[in-house]
């Protein structure tokens, strides 16, 4: 009986790698894999960002392409917002997730969520698309490419405006801008 137990606490003594480990096996496995970066007329390269930074500048291009497209985000979505994104357009959630919800898990299902939309505007295979988000290594890769992705076709909704429209939309900017300058002059 003291061999078995012994052994029982030997197989518990198992270590795993990593989270990074395990990712950076699976990459070189070509399990998973980050697609390339497709540079449009605004986009950069995000994709060594971190996450919190990543998670407000998908909130801002989401704002920009809700307004844009005149598209409503659905409540799911929008419950994943940041209570501290104040600065968007958009209305918000009708109720936040609790504090008590992990940040880490919002940020995933976000990156998860956001390629939804842009999956449902495609009119190709939609099914590859998605095995191209799956196969993402981590959440902040997924986040760092959705923000690319949105930057993209942002750019390229922006371009196809009407131009009474992109005025009226660059002098609301600048006016944001004014105000932001004017709020850090009192800090």
């Amino acid at each position: 009986e003291q061999q078995e137990q012994e052994e029982d606490d030997n197989s518990m003594n198992v270590s795993f790698p990593s989270p990074e480990i395990l990712e950076k096996q699976l990459e070189v496995g070509s399990i998973v894999s980050m697609p390339p970066f497709i540079a449009g007329p605004e986009s950069e390269n995000r994709r060594s960002l971190d996450s919190s930074t990543l998670e407000r500048m998908i909130w801002t291009e989401l704002d920009e392409f809700c307004s844009m497209a005149q598209f409503t985000l659905p409540q799911e979505i929008l419950r994943l917002m940041p209570p501290s994104c104040t600065e968007l357009k958009m209305n918000p959630p009708n109720d936040f997730l609790s504090y008590k919800y992990p940040i880490g898990r919002r940020r995933r299902r976000l990156s998860y969520s956001a390629p939804a939309i842009l999956e449902s505007m495609m009119k190709s295979d939609q099914m590859t698309y998605r095995q191209m988000w799956l196969n993402i290594p981590s959440t902040q890769n997924r986040l760092a490419l959705v923000l690319e992705r949105f930057e993209l076709v942002n750019g390229i909704l922006r371009n196809n405006q009407p131009l009474e429209q992109r005025q009226q939309q660059e002098r609301e900017e600048e006016e944001e801008e004014d105000e932001e300058e004017e709020m850090s002059e009192f800090e």
